[in-house]
């Protein structure tokens, strides 16, 4: 059952990357040079024994509740339907992070009710052809629309996933009112940017402005919180925004693990390792467990996650009142465009409180 709530814990979501085997060639894809290498160490699925170990790791020694399953893509990994039934036995309620390219196939979204999902993260960057531009199929909405309305027709819930590339931008109020007409109960609107070595294919072609960007989402969260639909923008400097109001909206790394559809900072340091991403039951690490202090730990994870995927606090950054909860200007955004964009909010204090804005926004959660 989901609840309304503002209340903020801490996240209990682990996350596991089955390989980066992918039927989809986006080029905004953090691992799109590993799709492509299929001689990459981390490229092949990984064993069910050994994707069933870092599931039980995460549940007994991190004591996560939940879990992302992602590739590549997995709805193509060959033991997926015994892997969510593993997770829902020993008490993960299983996502499945994906491009929806084959659930619409008849059968498929039963079997997986079968075997115990929890809900599906649909990945729907833009509306008919800018969608299949962004994820270079041919025909790929048509077939992830089919997927989603077999979702609501068998009342399986969904969020949905949409990268801000520029060709996007156009589409992003449509993606919001196609979430509304589909059953959709959360739409993230994440930003195109670097994640520590991997980026994508990044140009000033297809990185949109700050500024491009800003009003699509105020328009975007307004209407789907006027529609009773949770929405959260992801990695994108608090300064952009002058209306304040819509801040609580806005997730970068030090607000992630308030959000109990995000990963636990724990145990993603351990199932995020590459060892645990590449194939071999022996090509794993020794868990570290739960750390004593997990409040300061949490603090200086999102500061090292910040760090990995080179965000930079520029000088404008150090008179902005939201810099110790901001982790600044993405990757290389900088070297595109600027600081031009960069405008420090300025209040009567420093903030330093990671939840002061989104403590006001009513999340959708399970209930206990």
């Amino acid at each position: 059952m989901k609840i309304k709530t503002k209340n903020r814990t801490l996240t209990k979501r682990g996350v596991i990357w089955l390989g980066q085997t992918c039927n989809q060639k986006c080029y905004f894809c953090y691992f799109l040079n590993i799709i492509n290498n299929p001689k990459h160490p981390l490229h092949d699925f990984m064993e069910i024994e050994k994707a069933k170990y870092i599931c039980d790791v995460l549940r007994n020694l991190y004591k996560n509740d939940s879990i992302d399953i992602q590739g590549g893509e997995p709805t193509i990994y060959p033991d997926i339907y015994e892997l969510c039934k593993h997770c829902r036995e020993i008490g993960l309620k299983p996502t499945l992070i994906t491009n929806g390219l084959i659930l619409g196939r008849d059968g498929i979204l039963e079997k997986y009710i079968e075997n115990g999902i929890d809900d599906f993260l649909v990945s729907l960057h833009g509306i008919g052809d800018s969608h299949d531009e962004a994820v270079g199929v041919r025909g790929s909405f048509d077939k992830i629309f089919k997927s989603i309305q077999t979702m609501k027709d068998l009342k399986i819930p969904f969020r949905i996933n949409c990268t801000m590339s520029k060709p996007v931008i156009p589409t992003m109020l449509e993606v919001a009112k196609t979430a509304k007409e589909m059953g959709a109960y959360v739409v993230n609107y994440i930003a195109f940017n670097p994640f520590g070595r991997e980026m994508g294919t990044r140009t000033n072609q297809n990185v949109p402005r700050y500024s491009e960007i800003k009003d699509t989402i105020q328009e975007c969260v307004k209407y789907l919180e006027n529609n009773d639909i949770e929405s959260n923008v992801r990695y994108v400097p608090l300064c952009i925004q002058n209306n304040l109001d819509i801040l609580k909206n806005y997730y970068n790394y030090p607000q992630l693990s308030y959000d109990h559809h995000e990963w636990d900072f724990a145990s993603w340091r351990w199932s995020g390792c590459t060892e645990q991403k590449m194939k071999g039951i022996n090509n794993t690490t020794e868990p570290k467990g739960i750390p004593r202090n997990i409040n300061e730990y949490y603090v200086e994870e999102s500061k090292i996650h910040a760090k990995k995927c080179r965000y930079n606090y520029l000088k404008k950054c150090d008179s902005c009142s939201l810099k110790n909860i901001c982790d600044g200007v993405h990757g290389d955004y900088y070297s595109l465009f600027g600081d031009s964009e960069i405008n420090p909010i300025k209040l009567d204090r420093s903030i330093t409180d990671p939840k002061h804005f989104i403590k006001e926004q009513i999340k959708i959660e399970d209930s206990l």
